[in-house]
């Protein structure tokens, strides 16, 4: 959302809440990935610690509060993020309070993710799906994702006149495919949240081989 906002600008002397009056361009950029970094890294934090309290509280009236709470967090993202897009191209601030919420929400998961995976694997075998788990969230995460995004906008692109506007939409729109995402991990939450009483006292008495 902040490379769109900054192409959508380019090559214009832009005034927003967070910047100098009359701040080119290539400063802003630095300026707004400064301010995306340390909102991802505050809301990182203050996510997961929120999180694993929630779950750990809430896993008192019920062993299905771990997965309820992941479904609900991604899907009160998913309206945040959807906001946040959409306002980019009109207020900034609006935009970036959005995005905090959504990415304070996302955050809710990491550590919850991890506490049900130990919990329905077997003790010998946890290593290895733990690893497993990091190499296939990073794989369709953090390296896929990206190349995803950049395909869908550049194939926007070419199907639109080349303007500032449509390279902000063609990468506007391409980001939608993480709110589709956010409310598909929640749905599969949901579906977890079923099973997860039954499968949580098994795993470790079934016998190892």
């Amino acid at each position: 959302m902040t490379t769109a906002v900054s192409i959508s600008r380019r090559n214009a002397f832009i005034e927003d809440p967070f910047l100098p009056l009359h701040c080119h361009w290539g400063q802003a950029w630095v300026t707004r990935g400064l301010i995306f970094g340390g909102l991802t890294v505050v809301t990182g934090i203050v996510g997961v610690l929120a999180g694993a309290e929630m779950a750990r509280r809430y896993k008192k009236h019920t062993p299905k509060a771990e997965p309820l709470v992941c479904a609900g967090s991604m899907l009160l993202a998913a309206p945040c993020l959807y906001l946040a897009i959409i306002l980019a191209q009109k207020t900034l601030l609006a935009a970036y309070v959005f995005l905090t919420l959504a990415e304070l929400l996302l955050s809710f998961n990491w550590a919850i993710i991890a506490d049900i995976l130990l919990s329905v694997v077997m003790p010998s075998r946890r290593g290895t799906a733990e690893a497993l788990q990091i190499t296939v969230g990073h794989i369709l995460g953090d390296a896929g994702s990206p190349y995803l995004i950049g395909l869908v906008s550049s194939v926007l692109q070419d199907a639109h006149v080349d303007t500032f506007l449509w390279r902000f939409r063609s990468l506007q729109y391409s980001f939608f495919i993480c709110v589709f995402v956010d409310v598909l991990g929640g749905a599969c939450f949901l579906m977890t949240a079923l099973h997860m009483e039954k499968v949580t006292p098994l795993a470790p008495a079934i016998k190892e081989s």
